[in-house]
């Protein structure tokens, strides 16, 4: 027996009979004729690198493939073989004949693929011996035992299981088809249902509770599904927005809380997330779980093929308890495991029952069994495994396990050989230059750390290259940091605008065109992929409102709604399987498809009802006519097997065939750009074609849609003149139920948006892509329209209207060259001249402009940046001397002032800019000279308030000031003080006021207790600092961020509560007559500074009040009743915008108030003396008249008797004024403030000391 690939002594491997196996496993290796040279020899003339990639061309030579000889270039037979079938695509160079592709798998976390040389050893020597394990008295049953106890023991050598000795603690346990079966039989060696059944049954004194499963957030349905239906309590525990791990903190809670409930409680975490790949810490969640009494289980079915697990790790501190309580995994995802593998359940002898019947009993499970009554055997493995088991599979598990410590092996000989040889410069240089494009020159020490580094460097490329790529759970901050693990698993979606291309139709355009096989869908991991595309809400993973109406969609509508389904395409790209040059391909295909993939999809037809895309060619037939494989061909009789394909030697090489396959994807775009016939049938499709319009319900299915129909890609197609490259915009705004945006970071960057305009280029004087007319001269004065308003204008006054939201984008100009009215973003777009990259000035973007786009592109170099480079400046670094900052933030104001437009603040989008602009004109909020104070708090929508000041004051002609000031109540639970540098970079005067509102609030209530209302109270002292700060710096207005629906919530409830129809004022002068309140914002909806804040991170501070947590809000009750009525009535808040339009007046409150107490007092005109009640108001009138200098209605009536032109002449302005005063005067309504004396000091109070004082100093930062 040879160990030559080994090279390890036989005595090395003599644990358990596992050396058997593995020797002749190994021999089989050698002798097959695809190891000719042989890993030594190559590794002598190769560099390190040479010999990695050596051994992963070695494991790819052994997969079973239907082209067995394969010859490189130069016509040697060391090729690699592969499988290889007939694209739907044809190429009129090549006859049309459909052209063949490379075979390349990437499905290897669904399942991987079988190998030849573990088949062959199963076949000569395993195969032979075959019988049921059930027996041992023949050769062939003792064999088939003994083969499956091998298979146990080498799982349980792998997995450091204890299963053999006096210190055997553990269990290995075979069952079904994959994790699935093995957790099924975890909960029956649980006893999991007869003790739910028990707590059902049983009174509340003897089982209170059902048995808790707390459960992560990556877990496939296997981990969550079959505990959900034993009748377990099932508890998620969310991921850590900023680590993107399981949240330990979070877990932490959540078991204190169960701590002290007697019930059994368990916790059921992925080892790695099937979507991302992402890593959890197995240790320290078992840890955590056993410090509060908790079994800890975990799902390795993603990771077994890439880490080592560890049933009984050591413990690293005294007080931890590392140890796994049961681990289960599927075969089938390993290496050779394709082909047909069982689950595995690894699990602790104390946990299984050995009282309950098992659930699946039957043959081999019973000790005796009589006409009348049975018994169970008390051994575990006979109890559990009940019939004839997967007696095949099994023994390929256990050569499963061997291959992957083969191959770790030989890698770790590898790297030994590295570092004893001297390797020389010229040699550590040919290292560099030998690895990938996307590639660090580093040798990760494991085959493990070569997976993690390949998503690394696979994620940044794409990240670079592939813009329009949204690689789900990806933060690019993590990298390098050490804290983010995850194995080479890729979920992503592909962006065109504001929608995306369907997985269904990536993953086919993958097939068809570079052969590469991918998955669509969700993975079978619903909870952690609707949090990914964006469809949950709140941080426990809540279901949206979205995610509601697509299950709704999906039960209602059914076939018809199949396309809603959420979902994203998944390929992996593992050390064990692929070659690097087959990464490289896959790679470059996937540059490819996010840049070019849409321009096909003329060619290719979708079933609504499967949510299946395919080729046109090949709607009826999607294996084509001659290309399906078919059982029924299998030949009893033949005496050998002739299905696999011959070579016939003048075969190009694998890395040849990749780089043709590339070549004939550029063919294929070009003859699909040309094929007007596809791209006109597209064109005719109607709504109905498009599944989701027409039909009752139909308005709101399109509301849900997330993915790009063809007619629109038609519709861009058809706007070409020629063969170039049309460049797709992204818009901030997606539409449709998923975005992935509101989790993962937008994965963009300098790098991207530099390498985009080189592959794009700028667009030249034909206005190529639209069809319309060369350029239009700037400085002609054009007519234009939006909706009603109409004018007259330049084209940059128009654009640069419509960038700063003063028109929509919907804005229409008259274009006399052809006599039409035409969109004014596709002039622009078109009258974009391309400018050199030497002659363009710094923080200019020239991305091409899209037709489509809402915004003109000027200066977004900054969006988005959240200008951290300012704030880092303003609080510097401890390891940064006074003088290296001081001169570094000279060097910057060196080269900025050289900028035409130096932007110390962060552009607000224009949809966001629009409203507050709206708001501002219509309420006449800002004049000329006025000094504006901002009530910043720090949350989001401040936030987004003081930029949106800070364009206004860029852009409109009035000339005013703004001064920021924050009120800090100093409760530990609210920290402002972060605001200080960034407000400060901003250039803004800053005043921060500490004031002690919840210490003085336990003592301001009636006889010296706590107030009634904390928040209330509080309130009103924000308001007073805010009021003293103001006067003491002679600003004359009050800038608050309340937006639209904080009015609708307040209209609401001053509807439901009080009976009276307000809501607070867009623009008012308070009782003391000195100031004003103006809300820019009352136009905005909350979403869009949600998104704002968001997209440009900016610096949020999060306020947890003290009192919010003491009893519910009616608030957020009424946001919640309200965002239920928008489900069903999109335009609701729009209706509810212009009905309290008359509500924000001033003095509309007054008015309506007197108009409800005139009629009231006419229904108590009976009851109350009529002269008397008269005269007290008269007299009451007359006084406040006189005090304030005015005359009485009656006078007023007699003045307006005598002299009839001054009616006439006054305007109905000034009608409304005086009725409004007349109306405030005599009905004055409870709680307003006294008015102020000449000093402007409150006349209520006798001291003069203002708020701000109280609680402490006031800071001002200029």
């Amino acid at each position: 027996m040879s160990n030559s690939v080994m090279d390890i002594p036989a005595s090395e491997g003599l644990e358990c009979g596992a050396s058997l196996a593995e020797g002749e496993f190994c021999d089989v290796i050698e002798r097959r004729n695809l190891r000719k040279p042989s890993i030594e020899s190559i590794r002598k003339e190769g560099t390190t690198y040479d010999s990695i990639d050596d051994l992963r061309s070695s494991l790819v030579k052994d997969l079973i493939t239907t082209k067995s000889v394969v010859v490189n270039k130069n016509n040697e037979g060391n090729g690699i073989p592969h499988t290889t079938f007939a694209s739907p695509f044809s190429l009129k160079s090549e006859s049309n004949t459909p052209f063949q592709l490379p075979c390349v798998y990437c499905d290897h976390t669904a399942s991987n693929k079988s190998v030849a040389s573990m088949e062959q050893y199963l076949q000569q020597a395993c195969l032979p011996f075959y019988a049921n394990t059930h027996t041992n008295t023949s050769v062939t049953g003792s064999q088939s035992t003994a083969f499956v106890a091998e298979a146990r023991q080498i799982v349980a050598e792998e997995t450091n299981a204890k299963i053999t000795g006096k210190a055997s603690q553990d269990v290995v346990l075979f069952t079904g088809s994959g994790a699935t079966s093995a957790v099924e039989l975890l909960i029956d060696c649980l006893g999991l249902r007869h003790a739910v059944a028990a707590a059902a049954s049983g009174n509340q004194q003897d089982q209170p509770r059902r048995p808790v499963v707390f459960v992560g957030p990556y877990e496939h349905h296997s981990n969550l599904v079959n505990w959900r239906e034993t009748g377990c309590e099932v508890v998620m525990v969310p991921e850590c927005p900023r680590t993107k791990s399981v949240d330990m903190q979070a877990l932490e809670t959540v078991l204190q809380s169960y701590q002290t409930v007697n019930v059994l409680k368990m916790g059921t975490f992925s080892a790695a997330s099937n979507v991302t790949g992402k890593l959890s810490d197995t240790h320290a969640i078992a840890s955590m779980l056993h410090k509060y009494g908790c079994l800890a289980f975990f799902d390795y079915a993603t990771s077994a093929p890439y880490v080592e697990m560890n049933m009984n790790p050591t413990p690293s501190h005294g007080d931890e308890d590392p140890t796994k309580d049961a681990m289960f995994l599927s075969p089938h995802k390993m290496l050779g495991g394709g082909a047909g593998t069982p689950g595995v359940l690894i699990v602790k002898k104390r946990l299984v029952s050995q009282s309950n019947a098992p659930n699946k009993a039957g043959g081999g499970t019973v000790f005796y069994v009589t006409k009348d009554h049975h018994r169970f055997l008390s051994n575990r493995l006979e109890r559990y495994e009940g019939g004839t088991p997967h007696v095949a599979g099994i023994w390929r598990v256990g050569l499963c396990f061997l291959l992957k410590r083969r191959v770790q092996r030989e890698y770790a000989k590898i790297l030994q050989k590295q570092q004893v040889k001297n390797v020389s410069e010229e040699e550590e240089e040919e290292e560099k230059k030998s690895t990938d494009s996307f590639s660090d020159s580093a040798i990760p020490p494991t085959v493990f750390d070569f997976d993690i580094s390949t998503y690394h460097m696979v994620a940044s490329y794409l990240k670079k290259h592939a813009p329009k790529l949204i690689l789900l759970g990806y933060d690019p901050s993590l990298d390098g940091n050490g804290g983010s693990r995850n194995l080479p698993i890729f979920s992503f979606l592909i962006r065109f605008g504001k929608r995306f291309l369907h997985y269904n139709y990536v993953c086919a355009v993958l097939n068809d065109l570079f052969g590469i096989q991918s998955r669509g869908g969700c993975q079978c991991a619903g909870p952690y992929s609707q949090h990914l595309l964006g469809l949950t809400s709140g941080d426990d993973g809540r279901p949206s409102d979205t995610n509601a109406e697509i299950e709704h969609a999906l039960v209602q509508y059914k076939e018809r709604a199949e396309l809603l389904r959420p979902g994203y395409t998944r390929l992996s790209l593992p050390f064990k399987g692929l070659t690097s040059k087959e990464v490289q391909y896959v790679v470059k295909a996937l540059v490819w498809v996010s840049e070019k993939g849409w321009e096909l999809m003329c060619q290719y037809r979708c079933n609504h009802r499967t949510g299946e895309w395919r080729h046109a060619a090949r709607q009826g037939k999607p294996l084509g006519k001659e290309e399906r494989r078919w059982l029924s061909h299998y030949d009893s009789l033949a005496n050998s097997v002739n299905y696999q394909c011959a070579t016939d030697g003048k075969q190009a090489g694998l890395g040849d065939i990749f780089e043709q396959t590339l070549g004939r994807a550029d063919a294929v775009l070009a003859e699909a750009r040309r094929d007007q016939r596809s791209i006109a049938q597209t064109l005719k499709m109607t709504d109905a074609d498009s599944v989701l319009g027409n039909e009752e319900g139909g308005a709101n299915l399109e509301t849900l849609r997330w993915y790009v129909y063809p007619k629109e890609c038609a519709v861009r197609l058809s706007e070409r003149n020629d063969d170039v490259d049309i460049a797709i915009a992204q818009d901030d705004e997606l539409l449709g139920a998923i975005n992935p945006s509101r989790v993962c970071p937008e994965v963009s960057s300098e790098d991207a948006k530099h390498d985009k305009k080189r592959k794009m280029g700028d667009p030249d004087e034909k206005g190529r892509g639209s069809g319309m007319p060369s350029l239009m001269p700037t400085r002609t004065i054009l007519s234009f329209r939006d909706g009603d308003h109409q004018g007259d204008a330049e084209m940059n006054e128009i654009e640069q209207g419509i960038a700063d939201g003063e028109l929509s984008a919907a804005t229409e100009v008259f274009d006399s060259r052809v006599g039409e009215w035409r969109q004014a973003t596709q002039l622009f777009s078109l009258n974009k001249k391309p400018k050199t990259t030497d002659a363009a000035p710094t923080g200019t973007n020239h991305e091409k402009h899209d037709v489509h786009k809402k915004k003109a592109q000027r200066d977004q170099s900054t969006w988005g940046q959240g200008r951290a480079s300012d704030v880092a400046t303003v609080s510097k670094p401890a390891n940064i001397s006074e003088e290296e900052a001081s001169s570094k933030v000279a060097k910057e104001k060196e080269l900025s002032a050289g900028k035409k437009k130096r932007m110390k603040h962060i552009r607000p989008p224009a949809k966001l800019m629009r409203s507050v602009t709206q708001a501002v004109f219509q309420w006449e909020m800002i004049q000329d000279g006025d000094k504006l104070l901002l009530g910043l708090s720090g949350g989001k929508d401040s936030m987004s308030l003081l930029h949106c000041l800070m364009e206004l004051k860029r852009k409109l002609p009035a000339k005013f000031e703004i001064e920021v000031c924050t009120i800090d109540p100093l409760t530990p639970s609210f920290d402002p003080s972060p605001l200080v540098p960034y407000v400060e970079s901003l250039g803004l005067k800053y005043h921060y006021v500490k004031d002690d509102i919840v210490a003085r609030a336990a003592s301001a209530g009636k006889d010296g207790k706590m107030v009634s209302s904390l928040c209330a109270y509080c309130a009103r002292m924000k308001r007073g600092n805010l009021y003293n700060v103001a006067r003491r710096n002679k600003c004359n207005k009050l800038v608050l961020a309340q937006h639209l629906d904080d009015c609708a919530e307040s209209f609401m409830m001053s509807v439901m509560h009080n009976g009276f129809l307000r809501t607070m004022k867009a623009n008012y002068e308070i009782n003391a007559g000195d100031l004003s309140v103006i809300r820019p914002m009352v136009y905005c909806r909350e979403s869009l500074m949600t998104e704002f804040a968001k997209s440009a991170k900016l610096p949020i501070i999060n306020e947890n009040c003290p009192a919010c947590f003491e009893e519910p809000k009616e608030r957020a009750r009424v946001k919640k009743l309200l965002s239920r009525e928008e489900l069903s009535y999109p335009n609701f808040y729009d209706c509810i915008k212009r009905s309290m339009i008359p509500l924000m007046h001033p003095l509309s409150e007054a008015v309506m108030h007197s108009f409800t107490e005139e009629a009231v007092a006419r229904s108590r005109k009976k009851g109350v003396p009529a002269k008397h009640s008269k005269k007290q108001e008269a007299s009451s009138r007359s006084n406040e008249d006189a005090a304030s200098g005015k005359v009485t209605p009656g006078e007023a009536s007699k003045l307006l008797e005598t002299n009839e032109s001054a009616l006439s002449t006054m305007t109905d302005e000034d009608l409304m004024a005086e009725l409004a005063r007349r109306k405030a005067a005599k009905y004055r309504l409870a709680g307003a403030m006294k008015r102020t004396d000449e000093t402007g000091e409150s006349a209520r109070s006798g001291t003069s000391t203002m708020l701000c004082e109280i609680g402490g100093a006031c800071s001002h930062f200029d």
